[in-house]
């Protein structure tokens, strides 16, 4: 299984290809800033970059109890921002996101 940073260096690779993407995924991420870490908004956005019922997408729910832990919202928070930032950053989705994974199996 890929790690939450592959999957965002693959989401970067696909709006590099397909610009497009780059809206589509702007727009999930509007909707997750409105509906809030518990919105289904949220979630859609973030099963971008983790598949379901996994560690990973735990981590970015917060449901696998790091909500309130500072650098992961911090993590969490730029994964979202990243993506409806101006240039050059909304093309960079990893900018201040590394080692969202740490202390995750990564076989999970």
């Amino acid at each position: 299984m890929p790690s939450i940073m592959e999957m965002v260096i693959k989401k970067m690779t696909d709006i590099e290809n397909d610009p497009t993407e780059g809206t589509r995924n702007s727009d999930r991420a509007v909707a997750a800033i409105i509906g809030g870490i518990n919105s289904t908004a949220w979630e859609t956005y973030m099963q971008e970059y983790a598949a379901q019922k996994t560690p990973q997408l735990d981590r970015l729910m917060a449901t696998d109890g790091t909500l309130g832990v500072p650098d992961l919202d911090k993590k969490r928070a730029y994964l979202i921002g990243n993506a409806v930032c101006g240039e050059p950053t909304r093309n960079n989705l990893a900018r201040d996101v590394a080692t969202i994974d740490q202390d995750l199996n990564p076989a999970c």
